[in-house]
């Protein structure tokens, strides 16, 4: 194998002395920015593998080499290695499996390769647009789908143009979120919030319950069936106490049925739960709660979470038929690229966002519109 680096000002540089100098077979191993005589370069490292006419599998320099870079954690094996290696396994023993780990390499290899070729692939402002999202934490898989629909739609004289980029990767970023689906009482007069634990689901019951009642007109009971936190029940007590509103706790699935018949009446009713571990067990226990009554669920999440203990929460809660997300927390973090990862991934539609302890003030109806500016200004308001 035959590996060159490269210094250039851009991919464009890079591949066409790429090609020139390695040929059409070359592949890119790594590539990453450098600062060097007071601006950035793009360093590339190449590498092609050249056929050798000695007989194969023989422990040479280019193998050796390969090792120690592999040991380091630097390079993968090139699939043209791969293939020799797999040719000449001897027939002696148990090779099945070797086999096996060898496709398996082979998969991951061009896997990986196509993800850098198209990342690389990025030319000039582009590429600025995706290291930037992923600096606030969007996901290295949908910033490029991203800043690859910015480059298929945006149209040639946009691409020397940073703000106007910006602005179309504002719009992209838009229209990938999905819908806005704020409670209407008169579609869904019974609705249950669900969530781990400390996402702040007491206070946002309240939140809602103070708007709707106040500023709505609406009639609206509270029923809690958060019979394991301490106290839980009656700080919602308190809320509905002081707000004027009927409140019951329901201990069981009867309970809550019993409840939710006697306040019929009602335009809303909102039901509290226990906070849960999206690895507890108990959470089969609060489906069947629900199990067969006329509501819907929303789950909520905290805004501070990272993005792969938000994704787990949201499959662990999918089995409440979730009708949207609340985000909770809004002003607890500068970062929010999890919650855009979360969006795509889940699909689900978005229905508010917390703000803050105040009841009512600190809720509002979300707006992807926000989030947008929020994601670019780092969470300064």
């Amino acid at each position: 194998m035959q590996l060159k680096k490269y210094k250039v000002n851009n991919i464009k540089e890079a591949m066409d002395r790429i090609k020139e100098e390695l040929g059409e077979d070359a592949f890119i191993l790594s590539n990453k920015t450098i600062r060097e005589g007071g601006r950035e370069w793009l360093e590339i490292m190449a590498a092609v593998e050249r056929e050798s006419a000695s007989p194969p599998f023989r422990a040479s320099a280019e193998t050796l080499q390969w090792g120690t870079q592999r040991l380091e954690g630097k390079v993968a094996p090139p699939q043209e290695t791969l293939s020799r290696w797999e040719k000449n396994l001897t027939p002696s023993g148990d090779i099945e499996p070797l086999r096996e780990e060898i496709a398996s390499m082979k998969a991951m290899l061009k896997e990986n390769q196509t993800r850098e070729n198209d990342r690389i692939s990025l030319d000039g402002l582009f590429y600025n647009l995706y290291k930037e999202l992923c600096s606030r934490e969007i996901h290295p898989e949908l910033a490029l789908r991203l800043v690859k629909m910015v480059e298929y739609q945006s149209p040639l004289k946009e691409h020397g143009d940073p703000s106007a980029l910006h602005a179309r990767l504002a719009k992209v970023l838009l229209s990938a979120l999905p819908e806005v689906k704020p409670l209407s009482p008169s579609l869904t007069p019974v609705l249950a919030l669900v969530g781990p634990t400390g996402v702040g689901k007491t206070t946002t019951v309240a939140k809602l319950a103070a708007f709707f009642s106040l500023a709505e007109e609406k009639r609206v009971s509270l029923i809690s069936v958060d019979t394991y936190r301490i106290g839980a029940a009656e700080q919602l007590k308190t809320y509905a106490s002081l707000i004027g509103l009927p409140f019951a706790l329901a201990q069981n699935h009867q309970e809550l049925e019993k409840y939710m018949d006697l306040f019929r009446a009602s335009d809303l009713i909102l039901i509290d739960t226990a906070g849960r571990s999206p690895r507890s067990e108990e959470l089969g226990e609060e489906k069947a709660l629900f199990q067969g009554l006329p509501l819907e669920v929303i789950l909520l999440l905290s805004s501070s979470q990272k993005t792969a203990d938000l994704l787990f929460t949201v499959q662990a809660f999918r089995h409440f038929s979730l009708s949207s997300l609340l985000f909770t927390k809004l002003d607890e973090t500068v970062s929010y690229g999890n919650l855009f990862n979360v969006l795509v991934q889940s699909k689900l539609p978005l229905s508010y966002f917390g703000t803050g302890q105040r009841v009512p003030e600190d809720l509002e109806i979300a707006s992807p519109g926000k989030l947008v500016d929020l994601l670019f200004s780092r969470g300064e308001k």
